[in-house]
């Protein structure tokens, strides 16, 4: 499915801008998440009633935005610095659900796997990769969620 994002950062990123980013975190991030941050800067969903593959009939899960990495007043590095230590080791936080953080794996044995994380710690895996898991979703009919 072809998600429909809308752009709400204050300006586009540049590849010098995730190469910073990379430095600061010290980690490389996966090449089909740059291109999407490269196009989007994080991005709004426009639709509003999605759902994923592995998770029908949950409504948590529907897919609500991802996080700039720059240019915007609430950035990745500003959130996962508010979470702390409850933000697992050797993730990024890259969007939220309707009730879930959004997160990526950067762990060499499952690098750029796509997790939620809800508000009590608990983690449920999602999808192998940042492209999968938006191909995992689909928009459903409003009267049937």
């Amino acid at each position: 499915m072809i998600i429909d994002f809308e752009f709400e950062a204050n300006q586009p990123l540049t590849s010098a801008d995730i190469e910073a980013f990379e430095g600061r975190i010290g980690k490389i991030l996966p090449e089909d998440y740059k291109q999407h941050m490269l196009k989007w800067n994080g991005g709004r969903v426009r639709q509003l009633n999605l759902e994923h593959k592995n998770h029908p009939d949950d409504g948590d899960m529907s897919l609500s935005y991802f996080y700039a990495i720059d240019y915007d007043v609430t950035t990745i590095e500003s959130l996962m610095g508010y979470l702390g230590d409850a933000m697992p080791k050797d993730f990024i936080l890259i969007g939220s659900t309707n009730a879930a953080k959004v997160i990526m794996s950067l762990k060499d044995n499952d690098y750029g796997e796509i997790s939620v994380m809800f508000s009590d710690g608990y983690i449920i895996d999602m999808s192998p990769s940042f492209s999968q898991f938006l191909e995992d979703y689909s928009e459903v009919d409003d009267d049937n969620y």
